[in-house]
């Protein structure tokens, strides 16, 4: 190739680097800059951190949900062919029994008959019995079909209210294998819910905390700072029925009962009392729903340990001002009321010596100065006496 072909096609190869008009530009630097590539990084680390502090708490659910998995696998394969055997067994039963019944009507007649008759019914009444205690209502069988308990759904659903330990009642293993096994899953199952509860509940509180500071910064500006992220019991219980409420309204929707019907089932179901007179027939939902159940737990939990603390606290005053009372002590300040030799502090002989009354002021338990005047003579720093007695 010649030096004067090379040199056309170099003049043929457009220059990226100048506009139309010949004017050089500036090539953009791939390098990022310094503020950009700091804030990206401190973004990332954001998220990092967020992701670390929200991984124990994810754990724990991930460890629930597989043990409940665990569960329900393990309750299908003891008790689903058991359950179908019984069915099956039962279906056999009652179709014995029209046959035997119409050849006793062909053979026997008379004191026979009733006798023939009434051994055949006290051997269907024990089949009944049978699948009673299987778990089966023979109500349902039609035709050799019935709505099996022990599918996917229903064991999964019993193995939450195992751990949980609400047990509805409505559904039990019915193998020694499937009660066995029932027992060690509650063992362990026990304890990984008892954390998960504990662990919810602590983010609730921290929840309620921050809103209970938010409120009483607003509302109360004056209260301690030590104080204001105190969460009143009342506040507790109002935000356990708000919950408790909006599930009753989901709940009749699934199931087609009323509000009462549905409060009562979610209180229920909350508090692990498991009566067993009102159980969700959508298992699905009801698994659905199970977030809201552990959510719910934690409330009442938490409530009912709040009610216990506040008890407590009340029956403590209580004594105190019993006590205080009879040494003749102000429960708020510790300062005594009577005469000057009751007294021993805070007065001063006058000259017609009658006993000069002053205010006295102390600091209580709570850091506040509370002063108790008696008298119309009031003490030198009024002004800076919180007017709180």
């Amino acid at each position: 190739m010649s030096s004067e072909e090379s040199s056309g096609k170099s003049q043929d190869t457009p220059n990226n680097n100048v506009d139309t008009n010949g004017v050089e530009l500036k090539r953009r630097s791939s390098a990022p800059k310094e503020g950009w590539s700091d804030a990206k990084t401190e973004r990332r680390k954001k998220v990092v951190l967020a992701l670390k502090a929200c991984w124990p708490h994810v754990k724990l659910g991930i460890i629930l949900v597989i043990y409940s998995m665990f569960g329900a696998l393990g309750f299908w394969l003891i008790e689903y062919q058991h359950e179908e055997a019984l069915i099956a067994n039962f279906t056999e039963a009652r179709s014995q029994l029209l046959k035997n019944m119409w050849n006793v009507s062909q053979v026997f007649t008379g004191d026979d008959w009733e006798e023939e008759m009434t051994t055949l019914v006290e051997r269907y009444e024990h089949t009944i019995v049978a699948a009673y205690d299987g778990g089966i209502d023979p109500r349902v069988v039609k035709e050799g079909q019935a709505e099996l308990k022990w599918d996917i759904a229903g064991s999964l659903f019993f193995s939450v209210t195992v751990f949980t330990t609400i047990g509805y009642g409505h559904q039990t293993p019915a193998t020694v294998a499937g009660r066995v096994f029932c027992i060690f899953y509650a063992i362990f199952g026990i304890p990984i819910l008892l954390l998960t509860l504990s662990d919810i509940g602590e983010l609730l509180a921290r929840l309620l905390r921050y809103i209970a500071a938010v409120v009483n910064a607003r509302l109360r500006p004056n209260m301690m700072e030590s104080r204001k992220d105190d969460v009143p019991l009342y506040g507790i219980f109002v935000v356990v029925f708000l919950i408790m409420s909006v599930g009753a309204v989901v709940m009749m929707q699934m199931e087609d009962w009323t509000f009462e019907q549905s409060f009562y089932f979610i209180f229920v179901t909350f508090s692990t009392i498991g009566f067993g007179d009102l159980v969700p027939h959508h298992k699905m939902y009801a698994l659905a729903a199970s977030l809201y159940f552990l959510l719910g737990m934690s409330l009442i939990s938490t409530s009912f340990s709040l009610s216990q603390d506040e008890v407590g606290r009340l029956l403590r005053k209580w004594d105190i001002l019993k006590a205080s009372c009879k040494r003749k002590v102000c429960p708020c300040c510790s300062n005594r009321v009577g005469s000057q030799g009751e007294v021993n502090e805070g007065l001063e002989p006058q000259e017609d010596g009658q006993e000069k009354k002053v205010l006295v002021t102390r600091k209580t338990q709570i850091g506040l100065p509370i002063g108790i005047m008696r008298g119309n003579v009031l003490s030198e720093d009024r002004e800076n006496e919180d007017r709180f007695h």
